[in-house]
């Protein structure tokens, strides 16, 4: 007998064979797709505490050499820091900058003409649960931050 065509049985095997390929395939799409999104996201999180610890690092650099800092705590134990920079977002006259969650975990930079005072506010992060800030022997200030998402960082400068 001369087979020219497929049958029936042949064309159902093979379709149900591609279909189970392509339902392995979109599993796999899906799969990279939750990657993707949770490493960008880790991603754009590092970015942002890159970016606060260059706020912290500017700032600290150039403060003015013969002023102390102020560290004072809230009611919640968070860290109140100020102290006079050059390194000014807004006005240059506004030179003492402060440090502080206000209030619903933003941790605000606070840019003033004098000391603790309202003058140019900044948010530097939205989800801050701990700011802690230590100097140590006079010669190294270290800054604490913990994220609500359970992320933290140290940071250390050396005065």
């Amino acid at each position: 007998m001369n087979k020219k065509s497929f049958t029936l049985i042949e064309m159902l095997i093979s379709i149900t064979l591609f279909s189970i390929v392509i339902v392995f395939l979109y599993n796999s799409l899906e799969q990279s797709e939750k990657s993707n999104k949770f490493y960008s996201k880790k991603l754009n999180e590092q970015k942002n505490y890159k970016q606060i610890k260059k706020t912290f690092f500017e700032d600290i650099v150039n403060r003015k050499i013969n002023e102390n800092f102020s560290i004072i705590e809230d009611k919640n134990k968070n860290a109140i820091l100020t102290f006079k920079t050059k390194n000014t977002f807004h006005n240059p006259f506004y030179e003492y900058v402060t440090y502080k969650i206000i209030d619903k975990n933003i941790l605000y930079r606070i840019q003033s003409k004098t000391k603790l005072h309202e003058g140019f506010i900044d948010i530097v992060h939205n989800n801050v649960i701990k700011f802690k800030v230590a100097i140590k022997n006079k010669k190294f200030i270290i800054i604490y931050v913990k994220f609500k998402n359970g992320d933290d960082f140290y940071f250390n400068l050396k005065l």
